[in-house]
């Protein structure tokens, strides 16, 4: 890996934006064309900083992958000098993306979920299939789930605050990209904390809940950028239970863990569940996220929050 600098990013916004970092992208994956077709360029490139694509492969077999990186290698090594690097006077000039509405003061969850074995029960057997992604809210939206907590009772989090775990995180992305949940898809929604202890300025809470989904009509957003072209029929039912940690002093989250055990059924458009469409059990965790910078939650763009800013491209794309 020495001779390789790592990125990634999202590949639907890059192959379809029209900002001069998706232009970049596209001419470099497009023989030199602005794509200009509804086709996907997912994958794996060994690319120049020029902007030539040297080698490219879509698996996730790190045999072939392997062996990609190495064709890509070879490729550099061939190429003169002067086709290797941008011009000296060069400038890129990246817009806002939806990672800059981040909020660094509120409160950050990394999101993993699995499959789980049939009988919901841990056997041991680490399962391959999983996915991750991020879960945010505002210091203010942060703040008033530790104001909800309360000693020897369990008082609910703030609604707008659940629903954004039942409609954007409780969701079935296993096997790839998955649609959300609209609110009127939420038949329960019951997200509780209580106050454990406050010892030398931290508190330490529990938190419990249940949600129900049920998907069997038409999308619910105004948002285009999601919107499917076939509503599946789908639902998620979960049982949440968890434990954290707020810091007085710096009015902050220090630790934050959340379990949800759910049953799912149904799939989504562009999912490969559609593969294994029987109902079976899925397990999340959310943890605290500490990262400086982390890709933001797929679904940002539904939050309906004043902190989230969308980027100019991100208000004009439509997925039809």
């Amino acid at each position: 890996m020495d001779s390789f600098v790592p990125a990634a990013d999202e590949v639907w916004r890059l192959q379809r934006g029209g900002d001069a970092e998706c232009l970049f992208f596209q001419r470099a994956v497009n023989g030199g064309k602005v794509i200009a077709d509804n086709g996907t360029r997912q994958g794996i490139y060994v690319m120049s900083p020029s902007g030539k694509t040297l080698a490219r492969v879509n698996s996730l077999d790190a045999e072939r992958v392997l062996l990609m990186m190495q064709e890509g290698l070879a490729a550099w090594e061939l190429l003169p000098d002067e086709e290797r690097w941008l011009p000296n006077d060069f400038e890129l000039q990246g817009e806002e993306r939806w990672e800059s509405s981040m909020p660094k003061d509120g409160l950050r969850l990394e999101r993993i979920v699995r499959d789980l074995p049939k009988s919901g029960e841990v056997d041991g057997t680490r399962h391959v299939k999983s996915n991750v992604d991020s879960v945010w809210f505002s210091k203010e939206e942060a703040t008033s789930i530790f104001s909800a907590a309360v000693v020897d009772a369990w008082n609910p989090v703030p609604k707008a605050l659940a629903l954004r775990l039942a409609c954007f995180s409780l969701v079935d992305n296993v096997y790839g990209q998955c649609m959300p949940f609209d609110r009127e898809d939420i038949t329960k929604v019951e997200l509780q904390v209580r106050l454990v202890q406050s010892v030398e300025g931290i508190a330490a809470m529990e938190i419990r809940g249940k949600t129900l989904a049920i998907e069997n009509g038409a999308w619910g957003f105004d948002n285009l950028m999601w919107k499917p072209k076939t509503n599946h029929p789908h639902s998620m039912q979960a049982s949440l239970l968890g434990f954290a940690e707020y810091d007085l002093a710096t009015q902050s989250f220090r630790a934050f863990d959340l379990l949800a055990l759910g049953r799912r059924s149904g799939f989504t458009e562009l999912n490969s569940r559609r593969f294994r469409p029987e109902p079976g059990m899925i397990g999340f965790s959310f943890r605290l996220d500490q990262r400086n910078w982390t890709p933001a939650p797929t679904f940002l763009s539904l939050y309906d929050a004043d902190w989230v800013k969308a980027p100019a491209s991100g208000r004009e794309l439509s997925r039809d």
